[in-house]
């Protein structure tokens, strides 16, 4: 990919799989299932600006004279050098930034928030409203370890989340309201089976597997 300047490299990661890259600075970056990033072969000027569409896992290098800035399609996220973990994927009401550690500040529509370590900015478009909550220390990047923590989360938020993680795709004839929020967590790296058998009780519906198609009921 070509701007008007430079070469962007484009990484892309399927469904079902995850990605560790590095940075033309040294930053590291873990990607999620579904997620696509963009940045320059260099960075140049006063800023390190990469382009998100997914999930991914932030360790910034630190550079004070060169701000580091993610992009996605509602907000922008702004640190020198910190760890911190972006949501945000095209078609979902809600952009997610969470902080470890260091300082970063949010930015959307003229408006910018400051965040300190486990804090975790919530961005519903839908609703245009904004939520800032402390959440427990390591939930942000648990998914790099297996983790899936789902907090406050809709039945269809969690049904998007399983199909990138384990690659397969859900019919959803079930009546279960899409107001209703779930919080369950899964630390050890369960399979879909294991957390379909909760989800069953936590949520209450059948369920029948054939291949990766998964028809609820």
């Amino acid at each position: 990919y070509y701007d008007s300047t430079q070469k962007l490299i484009e990484v892309s990661v399927a469904y079902g799989e995850e990605r560790h890259i590095f940075l033309p600075d040294s930053s590291e970056i873990w990607l999620n299932a579904g997620t696509t990033i963009k940045y320059p072969q260099k960075f140049r000027g006063n800023q390190r600006l990469v382009w998100l569409n997914g999930e991914a896992y932030f360790s910034v290098k630190n550079d004070k004279l060169k701000a580091f800035i993610v992009q996605t399609e509602q907000l922008s996220v702004k640190v020198l050098g910190t760890r911190f973990n972006v949501k945000a994927y095209a078609g979902e009401e809600k952009t997610i930034t969470t902080l470890t550690s260091g300082k970063v500040e949010v930015n959307i529509d003229d408006e910018s928030r400051a965040l300190i370590p486990n804090e975790q900015f919530t961005f519903n478009s839908r609703t245009s409203s904004i939520e800032i909550v402390q959440i427990a220390p390591n939930e942000a990047q648990g998914w790099i370890t297996g983790q899936l923590i789902f907090n406050n989360s809709s039945f269809n938020e969690i049904l998007q989340t399983l199909e990138r993680r384990f690659d397969v795709s859900f019919y959803n004839n079930t009546s279960i309201a899409s107001s209703r929020l779930y919080t369950v967590k899964f630390l050890k790296d369960e399979n879909i089976e294991d957390i379909l058998d909760v989800l069953v009780d936590v949520a209450g519906f059948t369920y029948q597997k054939e291949n990766d198609k998964i028809i609820l009921n």
